[in-house]
């Protein structure tokens, strides 16, 4: 145990992050074998896929959660989705706090590693507040799903509206929330709680320092993500009734066609709920769809992708460059070198990461047959592979389908989505300082 310790301690903060979030992944999926968890039992490989998606809150199932799983499998899947959803390492950080009365430098880098904030020095206090405000959040959304859907019970409408706010597309429905498409009040909940829990806290935290506290300005980071969420929402909103109005969404109400195209804008970058039937959309939208996914949702909120700032960065970066300048200005503020280059890195490795996947998973269901017997196999498997890696829990039907070798591959997926390609990187490779610097040599690009 004590060479255990000491080698706990020599991990960095990313090794550390990605360590306890594989750790919880393969514990979730014991608890999910054990014979008292469902109904009719469950192969290891379905329990660690579904402990994974829970912890990694994406929403892909490979068995139905509503009648597959006992009361108690149900909990421990609220309970992946929750500890998922707030991070493993402010729980670690909060009972560190709690126990020794203060936070190791370890965990706060950890911490500033999970939140990507800066300038917050009371992290005890920071954390208590972030637990708090999640909490409060989940309750207040399960009272109203409740008023709106009393019929299945408040442990119903609570789970819901966890996984909402975790952006985790965990349902009891097997047809998720197609039944309620028309219904406004459950329509503007979910999406309420899908948006605050993919904005992240310190944006909520941002906003109201500055209309209660008064604060002068909001941080640059809070605007940046106000801007392409509310960028990102409404456009795909019009995009979706533009694309499918005489589609999918024909036979539809026009209350209906705007409610089911905004909560699939929202819940596309981040949740995986669906309130229609997604293999009835046209290719064109379900391309749009899978951008969505791959952008994801914001830094230090509880969803995945490349995050929403990622995204205004890079937009910036190619606006500034064009324009013949070296620095990369937002919101009259200069983005510092090292983000514009982080970003690049995130995007880039993603990128790589979702090609890789998707080729793996088109082979596992399509090995030796040809394109004319299974035409729209790659479609399944990109969806696939982009939902997996923006932890969104949407899916085309593939997820049902899938070997045993195809759920490792998406279990993977899911676990470098919910971390970080460049995190996953860097645990791997580590941090490695250059010492020294080689000689310059012109490359042709564009």
């Amino acid at each position: 145990m004590p060479e255990t310790s000491a080698r706990l301690r020599e991990l960095n903060p990313t090794q550390l992050i990605t360590l306890t979030f594989a750790a919880a992944c393969v514990l979730g999926g014991i608890l999910l074998k054990l014979p008292f968890s469902t109904h009719d039992g469950i192969s290891f490989v379905d329990a660690l896929f579904t402990a994974t998606s829970a912890v990694c809150v994406t929403g892909l199932v490979v068995v139905d959660t509503g009648t597959a799983f006992t009361d108690f499998g149900k909990v421990v899947i609220l309970f992946l989705i929750q500890i998922g959803g707030l991070g493993i390492t402010t729980y670690g950080a909060v009972f560190t706090s709690v126990l020794t009365g203060r936070l190791s430098l370890k965990n706060r880098a950890m911490i500033r590693d999970s939140f990507a904030h800066f300038g917050i020095t009371n992290f005890g206090r920071l954390l208590f507040e972030i637990l708090i405000f999640t909490f409060m959040v989940e309750l207040l959304g399960a009272l109203l799903l409740f008023v709106f859907i009393p019929k299945d019970g408040f442990l119903t409408a609570l789970f819901h509206s966890v996984a909402a706010f975790c952006n985790a597309g965990f349902a009891f429905y097997p047809d998720s929330f197609i039944g309620y498409k028309g219904s406004i009040g459950v329509n503007l909940v979910l999406i309420w709680l899908i948006v605050i829990g993919g904005i992240g806290f310190l944006v909520v935290r941002d906003i109201r320092l500055y209309f209660v506290r008064k604060i002068p300005h909001i941080s640059l980071h809070s605007k940046l993500v106000l801007f392409i969420t509310g960028l990102l929402l409404i456009g795909g909103s019009v995009a979706i009734l533009g694309l499918e109005w005489t589609g999918a969404l024909s036979e539809m109400t026009t209350k209906e066609k705007l409610l089911v195209s905004i909560f699939q804008s929202a819940t596309a970058r981040t949740t995986g709920f669906n309130t229609v039937d997604l293999t009835l959309f046209s290719s064109s939208t379900l391309f749009i769809i899978i951008i969505l996914m791959f952008i994801g949702a914001s830094p230090g909120s509880c969803g995945g992708g490349i995050k929403t700032s990622t995204l205004g960065v890079l937009l910036s970066f190619a606006k500034n460059r064009s324009l013949g300048r070296d620095e990369v200005f937002l919101f009259k503020r200069t983005v510092p070198k090292e983000v514009v280059s982080k970003s690049i890195s995130v995007v880039t490795l993603s990128l790589l990461l979702v090609i890789f996947m998707s080729l793996l998973l088109t082979a596992s269901m399509s090995w030796g047959t040809s394109y004319t017997k299974m035409p729209g196999i790659f479609m399944d498997a990109l969806f696939e592979t982009v939902s997996a890696f923006g932890t969104v829990g949407l899916s085309l039907g593939l997820t049902a389908k899938l070997s045993t070798f195809g759920k490792i591959v998406v279990i993977f997926t899911m676990l470098i989505g919910r971390v970080g390609p460049l995190a996953i990187a860097l645990a791997v490779g580590g941090e490695k300082q250059i010492r020294f610097k080689y000689a310059e040599e012109r490359v042709m690009v564009g």
